[in-house]
């Protein structure tokens, strides 16, 4: 019976790690460890949007507060792919944009690669310092 338990404690200090994308237990649970994620929102190309140019300049999303380090994630097809850390948004903002649904926006952009044509989109977010806080999805866009 020993054994068993011996067996469980050794295979839950292997499986809590690696649930946490390797990082300590410490900083994956507990109310102190995890910071309160704030409301997102898709701006530009607004979420749903159809015939964005296939060169849209940035990708441009807003925060209901200021912001660490979030990666932006850009997919197709198969895996997404990091197009790179929030920066500041273009000014003025690419039009037509979305409007957040929350009072004093803070806004953020990446420079947008090529897109291929006729293509959709979907647009994640994936905070870069703690590996526990999912990723995050803001909505799909289609370019013409």
């Amino acid at each position: 019976m020993l054994r068993y338990i011996l067996f469980g404690m050794t295979l839950l200090a292997a499986v809590v790690p690696a649930a946490c994308g390797g990082a300590p237990a410490s900083s994956c649970y507990g109310p102190s460890s995890l910071p309160a994620i704030p409301v997102m929102q898709l701006v530009y190309p607004a979420p749903g949007a159809t015939n964005v140019p296939d060169q849209p300049g940035s990708i441009v999303v807003a925060f209901s507060a200021q912001m660490g380090a979030w990666d932006m994630l850009l997919q197709s097809t198969g895996t997404p792919v990091d197009i790179g850390t929030l920066g500041p948004p273009p000014s003025p903002l690419p039009s037509p944009a979305a409007t957040p649904p929350f009072a004093n926006p803070v806004y953020y952009g990446v420079a947008a690669p090529q897109l291929n044509a006729a293509t959709a989109y979907t647009v994640d977010l994936k905070e870069t310092t703690l590996p526990c806080i999912p990723v995050s999805s803001l909505g799909s866009f289609t370019t013409r």
